[in-house]
């Protein structure tokens, strides 16, 4: 038997779906009838009867169309397309000739069904938080994480890209072992809620010093720019160029003291240990890095003269250096950076080929819903292609850099290794 598939269209106030209604040749017939034009309201007193019958408003469109795929002459299938999937609904039919009696019955079931689909689509496809979120900030106050937070919670509220106000939580200790850690105990499935990230989150879950963390416990939302680690000191430093201050470790690997707001191992102190590497020292591990609780906490230290050298992000120095309390004795950037940032030598331009960007972003906890992550997941895109968001990239030393969803999740896996395979060749890998 041939067959022929309906098309009927459901218009409420979320988003539309669509109901493919399957039955033979004659049951439609019927419907064909009975249903209301998309341009007019029902005329006759039966479509009016069937229109009232259905609890949402709705606007149907007739395309009949071959369907030859199976007999579906004992069953009527309902299949909803929704941005969650695929919905079937089987329901046995009545035998056709009580359809040709009573041709209504279909409808009124069809119509029966539609309360419960009508609860499915009410919930938007992207879910906006209901009231106010919180962004973890896993450092102190004045850090690279810290930074953004503050600063995207203040974007998406002066662009009106969030229902309502976003604060900033700090959670400090363990290099974002301890916010890591307090997600997956106590918010491991909160919609309202974001954690700012970095390439130190990485870097932590690939030397494994997060107890029992792993990257498949969140999900990684997006990058909003990357962010270029430095070496800097006091002004009043002996040192003013990186071959300097190498030439010294090369020496003595003791005789510098290197501060920064990640623990032992972490990027910070990698990208100390890359540049050594690179410049011939041999014995790397000895070199002295005192790990802090925030970038601002470390360059306190430097600027006490308790310490010889930072290492960090620029964001974390860019103030000191404008207030004219630090020198940026490398950038580990591929090239100059554009602007007013052009001035600061990179590391590879002096000899010592080593670039380490460090990106700032997100990641949700893993058991949030699908729609809270598609939700974050687009704001942030927008938050990022705004105008206002690329002069505070500017402002505070952020280069373009931006993934988002799978791309980032892909990127994330990658440097994770990556990290990891020099962690393994320095023994730091726990």
């Amino acid at each position: 038997m041939r067959f022929l598939e309906l098309t009927v269209t459901i218009v409420i106030a979320a988003p539309c779906a669509a109901i493919f209604c399957r039955y033979d040749s004659t049951q439609l017939a019927f419907f064909s009838r009975l249903l209301p034009s998309r341009r007019s309201p029902p005329a006759s007193s039966r479509q009016r009867a069937i229109a009232n019958a259905c609890p949402i408003r709705y606007c149907l469109a007739v395309a009949p169309q071959p369907h030859n795929k199976r007999d579906l002459n004992n069953d009527i299938d309902i299949s909803l397309k929704t941005p969650y999937g695929l919905i079937l609904m089987r329901s046995p039919t009545p035998s056709a000739s009580r359809i040709t009696a009573s041709p209504t019955n279909f409808f009124k079931l069809a119509c029966r069904t539609l309360p419960l689909l009508a609860v499915m689509l009410a919930a938007p496809v992207h879910a906006a938080p209901q009231g106010k979120v919180d962004c973890i900030a896993p450092a102190q106050p004045g850090g690279g994480w810290d930074f953004t937070c503050r600063s995207v919670a203040r974007a998406l509220q002066e662009l009106s890209l969030i229902p309502a106000a976003m604060q900033t939580l700090n959670v400090p200790g363990a290099s974002g072992g301890v916010a890591f850690s307090h997600v997956q105990a106590k918010r491991s499935s909160d919609d309202d809620l974001i954690v700012a990230a970095s390439t130190a989150t990485t870097t932590q879950l690939a030397l494994g010093n997060y107890p029992n963390g792993n990257a498949d416990q969140v999900r990684w939302v997006a990058t909003l720019g990357a962010d270029y680690g430095v070496i800097a000191v006091a002004a009043d430093s002996p040192y003013h160029s990186l071959p300097e201050l190498l030439d010294d470790l090369k020496a003595d690997a003791g005789s510098v003291t290197f501060s920064g707001g990640d623990v032992a191992g972490g990027f910070d102190h990698i990208k100390v240990l890359m540049a050594a590497r690179k410049a011939g020292i041999k014995s790397i591990r000895d070199i002295k890095y005192l790990a802090f609780d925030s970038g601002s906490v470390a360059i306190s230290q430097l600027l006490g003269g308790h310490i010889d050298a930072f290492t960090g992000d620029l964001s974390e120095a860019k103030s000191f250096v404008d207030s004219g309390d630090l020198r940026i004795l490398a950038v580990f950037a591929e090239d100059r950076l554009p602007g007013e940032l052009g001035d600061m030598p990179t590391a590879r331009e002096q000899g010592i080929d080593v670039v380490a960007p460090n990106w700032r972003g997100f990641y949700t906890p893993a058991g949030a819903s699908e729609a809270s992550y598609t939700w974050w997941k687009q704001t942030l895109n927008d938050l990022y292609a705004s105008p206002q968001w690329k002069q505070i990239m500017t402002q505070n030393g952020l280069l373009p850099f931006h993934k988002s969803g799978d791309e980032l999740n892909r990127f994330v896996d990658q440097q994770i290794t990556d990290i990891r395979e020099i962690g393994g060749e320095l023994g730091m890998i726990r």
